[in-house]
């Protein structure tokens, strides 16, 4: 299915507003949009926006007795593929926060064993 204009504006919206990019350090690197009381519909609408890409987990019990649902990825391509798809629409915030993790992860291979490693400037990090 081949993403829409309207539907991965609306998506940007929604990362704006709960998503985000971590990791990068050695750690991988994680995108995701959570949703408190089991709001999966928002979850399946921002999964089809992205053409397919990534899982949607949960509910999960919360500290708050609210459980939460998640979209995520942890695949460098995928989070680079996401983020280039939602980019147009993404605030300034949300830019420079996937531009600091992308920029700690200059491109993924398979290390010694297949783990995965990333080529930083400098040097390689191993991260499972």
């Amino acid at each position: 299915m081949m993403p829409n204009r309207e539907a991965l504006a609306w998506a940007a919206g929604l990362f704006d507003g709960e998503g985000g990019t971590y990791g990068g350090k050695g750690n991988g690197v994680t995108m995701r949009v959570g949703q408190v009381d089991d709001n999966r519909e928002v979850l399946e609408r921002f999964h089809a926006a992205v053409g397919g890409i990534g899982r949607i987990r949960g509910p999960y019990p919360m500290g708050t007795g609210r459980p939460q649902s998640e979209w995520r990825i942890t695949s460098w391509p995928q989070v680079q593929a996401v983020v280039a798809m939602l980019w147009p629409w993404l605030g300034t915030e949300k830019r420079e926060q996937a531009k600091a993790v992308l920029a700690r992860c200059v491109a993924p291979k398979r290390g010694w064993g297949g783990r995965m490693t990333y080529r930083r400037p400098g040097g390689e990090s191993e991260v499972g």
